[in-house]
């Protein structure tokens, strides 16, 4: 149950999903993703092993200062069970973010 929150506005730049700004990467939630979930779970959703396997990330920084992305798939996932989120639903939300890398291969 959440008992308190604080709303701050983010710009979802959609423009970023397609192309990073020079010298910027991606969304970090899909290099949370590729190196830190499981390999279980990154084979059933076909995740590729690097960034560099899909066109909306090789054109980006792989890397960001002072972003662990193994720590942030911890993280995120942690977060998300707080929220409420349960297994499946979570599962619908890897399976989103994966058809999007998905998507700009084709």
């Amino acid at each position: 149950k959440i008992s308190a929150g604080l709303i701050l506005s983010y710009l979802l730049e959609q423009s970023r999903i397609v192309s990073a700004p020079p010298g910027e990467r991606n969304y970090h939630v899909f290099y949370y993703m590729i190196a830190g979930m499981p390999e279980p779970l990154r084979s059933q959703l076909h995740l590729e092993d690097s960034p560099a396997d899909y066109a909306y990330l090789r054109d980006g920084e792989t890397r960001a200062p002072g972003i662990d992305d193994i720590g942030g798939w911890a993280d995120l996932t942690t977060r998300l069970e707080l929220t409420g989120f349960d297994e499946a639903e979570q599962r619908t939300i890897f399976e989103l973010l994966a058809a999007v890398l998905a998507l700009g291969n084709v």
